[in-house]
């Protein structure tokens, strides 16, 4: 359906912004935008999304230092 597109979309958007958080060294609103596509994502069901989404998370975390975090993620 359109809404569940547009969902999967902002998944997308919202990682992508992750992303350029972690590139700007804002690690703390990365996580928080990360976490925030990754309960859009898992209330999608977007397997696909899920799994960019981790991998956006685990490497947050392992710019903050936080290795054992990233290690759960991955």
């Amino acid at each position: 359906t359109r809404e569940h597109d547009l969902g999967r979309e902002l998944v997308v958007a919202l990682d992508a912004q992750g992303l350029l958080d972690r590139a700007r060294g804002r690690f703390v609103e990365s996580v928080q935008v990360h976490e925030e596509a990754l309960a859009l994502a898992t209330t999608l069901d977007d397997r696909a999304g899920i799994a960019w989404v981790l991998i956006g998370l685990s490497s947050a975390a392992v710019f903050d230092g936080d290795l054992a975090r990233s290690s759960e993620l991955s």
